[in-house]
């Protein structure tokens, strides 16, 4: 039987400081895609969930609500003009909201802050 190449949820939970009960629930909740199951049942993530999962801790580190993350996720899988530019807002809104002038230098737009 062909082995399937991917992430296991344990590596998963190593790579992103994320728990893996929470790596589940973010399944439940739909705010990760369900994950293909090996020929055992174990879970098989992919490098776009790595991405994706970094994203969401990081957005909750933040201090986003999972409704806001589960926006921010929604609009960067759209590809109409305006769907980044209404992303960067949101995140603005919210983060502005939180902690205002004392808003933190958590380099919102850098590599680790990209949207999946």
């Amino acid at each position: 039987m062909a082995r399937i190449a991917g992430i296991q949820i344990g590596e998963l939970s190593r790579r992103t400081g994320c728990n893996i009960e929470t790596i589940r629930y973010y399944e439940r909740i739909t705010l990760l895609p369900p994950p293909v199951r090996s020929a055992g049942g174990y879970r098989v993530y992919e490098t776009a969930d790595v991405r994706r999962l970094a994203f969401i801790r990081r957005a909750r580190e933040l201090g986003f609500t999972l409704d806001e993350v589960r926006a921010l996720l929604a609009l960067s899988e759209n590809d109409r003009q305006g769907a980044c530019t209404e992303a960067r807002e949101l995140a603005a809104r919210v983060i502005w909201a939180r902690f205002g002038r004392k808003s933190p230098t958590c380099g919102l737009w850098s590599a680790s802050w990209r949207m999946p």
